[in-house]
C-alpha cells in the first residue's frame, strides 16, 4: 500500500511495470497478482494505492550478484 500523496496511480504503475520486467528476466523479485478487476494498481480507501504480490523467492546473496 502507498498514499497517493507520496506516489500516484501512474508512478506506483511505472514501479510495478519494471518489477515485471526483472521477474520476466530472472531476477528474484516477486511476481505481480492482479486484482480481481485485472488491474495492477487498485485505489482503496483512505486514499491509497494498493497491489499484490506473491511471495519472493528466496536465497543467501553471491558474489555474483
Amino acid at each position: 500500500m502507498t498514499n497517493q500523496k507520496w506516489r500516484n496511480e501512474k508512478e506506483a504503475y511505472a514501479e510495478l511495470h519494471f518489477m515485471d520486467y526483472l521477474f520476466d528476466n530472472g531476477v528474484s523479485v516477486p511476481e505481480i497478482l492482479p486484482s480481481k478487476a485485472g488491474k495492477w494498481v487498485e485505489n482503496v480507501t483512505g486514499g491509497y494505492h494498493a497491489s499484490m504480490f506473491t511471495k519472493a523467492p528466496g536465497r543467501i546473496p553471491t558474489e555474483e550478484d
